[in-house]
């Protein structure tokens, strides 16, 4: 799995999709994905291109043996978690520094990411 997403125009109807209305899961409050080195992110496209915040009351998230650092750049929308933990991570280099503006994050657990 490269990518959790959804094309609008793959949605069934009259073309709007849920897409067109909210965000990928709406009521998610917590996350863990595991063992997924090939993802890159999470994304909705809307037809006038526009991104909606996948999950916008995420409050706690695990992510375990990632291979890439690039998710955690798709963070920084996520305004609702609490609780981020990272296992694992061997191309995490650094933590960035936008992380402070996840005003809601209270715990930050990072665990065996030998490049940070």
């Amino acid at each position: 799995v490269e990518y959790i997403e959804e094309d609008e125009d793959a949605a069934p109807g009259n073309g709007e999709g849920i897409s067109a209305v909210g965000p990928l899961f709406p009521s998610l409050r917590e996350l863990s994905l595991e063992y997924t080195p090939k993802l890159k992110g999470w994304r909705r496209m809307s037809k006038d291109c526009r991104t909606t915040l996948p999950f916008p009351w995420l409050n706690a998230l695990r992510l375990d043996g990632m291979g890439s650092e690039v998710v955690l750049d798709l963070l920084q929308g996520l305004l609702s978690l609490q609780v981020l933990s990272i296992y694992d991570c061997e191309g995490l280099k650094e933590i960035p520094e936008w992380i402070d503006s996840l005003t809601s994050l209270i715990d930050l657990w990072i665990y065996n990411c030998p490049k940070l």
